[in-house]
């Protein structure tokens, strides 16, 4: 007769890390939302697309070089927002790796990736 034991401990160690994974991607996605949505003016340079991107900043242009239009803290901006998506492909690719690994022995019918 088999007991039901359910996930290892390693399994919930993995688990939990995982879920810190999603939740510091998800953080860093929404930190750079706000950010860029309360600060737009700080974080990227005022430019129309009628704009000559070879005229000068007090024209409206963007001095020949289109990256220009990004400021400091745009930068930053995209710096979280690639950290987040670094952070939840991390999560994707260990939940899928997961399926594999981590299983129950309790004699049901559930797949690994519904206990992951």
């Amino acid at each position: 007769e088999k007991a039901a034991i359910g996930a290892s401990p390693s399994c919930s160690r993995e688990r939990a890390c995982r879920r810190i994974v999603l939740a510091s991607a998800v953080s860093l996605q929404g930190v750079a939302s706000w950010v860029s949505i309360l600060f737009h003016d700080t974080c990227f340079r005022h430019f129309l697309l009628t704009s000559g991107v070879h005229g000068s900043f007090q024209e409206g242009g963007l001095e020949g070089n289109v990256l220009n239009l990004v400021e400091r803290l745009g930068w930053f901006v995209i710096g979280l927002m690639l950290g987040g998506l670094v952070l939840f492909t991390a999560y994707v690719a260990r939940t899928c790796s997961c399926r594999c690994c981590c299983s129950r022995m309790d004699g049901e019918s559930e797949t690994a990736a519904s206990v992951c």
